[in-house]
């Protein structure tokens, strides 16, 4: 939302489209997002894997009632407790499709809010009116974390269910289920959901960003809106 302020502020976006067009110049700042917050998982994974032979030769007397030691053979018996804990976390699923379904999550979840600020920031015509409606891009995350204890306390009761189905906020809240034995055909259920909303809002953003993007001095209207739409 701020880069693509500034370019409208700057008038830089005028130099940009001149080589290329607006649905390249929108998806280049998204998939530019994308890969940050992917790079930055990443590493987290890279560093716990490095850690957990350090953990446990730490917690070692927890698993196995002896007095703490740097015995390799030792260490080496509780790192694979801790794997086969992790790897028990959910009965139906495995730690790598775990990994795999958490990747899917954050991907389409990051392309959804991606698209949601690039349409709020495509829309105004100051950083101050953009931080003003950027409160409905923030609204759903917020739900979600306070939801989270009414997922955690009850994963299995339909009102958790119903949230983990929401789009908005399904990859915090259908996260946060997993360890609990959910069925998989809902978990598939919810990251179809999310794939498909996320489409449909980067498709409207592209858009909606073609139109707004090149506005100045001037609000974009229900009248655009509706351009949008026709054409």
């Amino acid at each position: 939302m701020s880069s693509v302020q500034e370019e409208k502020k700057n008038r830089i976006v005028e130099v940009l489209l001149s080589s290329m067009n607006t649905s390249s110049l929108l998806f280049g700042k998204i998939f530019g997002v994308l890969a940050v917050g992917l790079t930055q998982i990443f590493l987290w994974v890279i560093l716990s894997l490095i850690s957990i032979p350090i953990i446990a030769i730490i917690i070692s007397p927890l698993f196995e009632g002896v007095e703490m030691s740097t015995d390799p053979n030792e260490s080496l018996g509780a790192t694979s407790i801790i794997w086969s804990e992790l790897q028990g976390i959910n009965g139906n699923l495995n730690i790598f499709i775990l990994f795999i379904i958490f990747l899917g999550f954050l991907f389409f979840g990051l392309l959804l809010y991606a698209g949601i600020f690039a349409c709020i920031a495509s829309s105004t015509d100051s950083e101050a009116e953009a931080q003003n409606l950027s409160i409905f891009g923030f609204l759903p995350i917020i739900i979600s974390l306070i939801s989270l204890n009414v997922t955690i306390d009850n994963p299995s009761s339909n009102i958790t269910t119903i949230l983990s189905m929401i789009p908005f906020i399904s990859p915090i809240n259908m996260m946060a289920r997993i360890p609990f034995n959910v069925p998989i055909w809902e978990i598939l259920l919810s990251l179809i959901i999310l794939i498909a909303t996320s489409i449909i809002v980067i498709l409207f953003a592209s858009k909606l960003y073609r139109v707004g993007i090149l506005l100045y001095g001037e609000k974009l209207s229900w009248k655009h809106i509706k351009n949008i739409f026709i054409n």
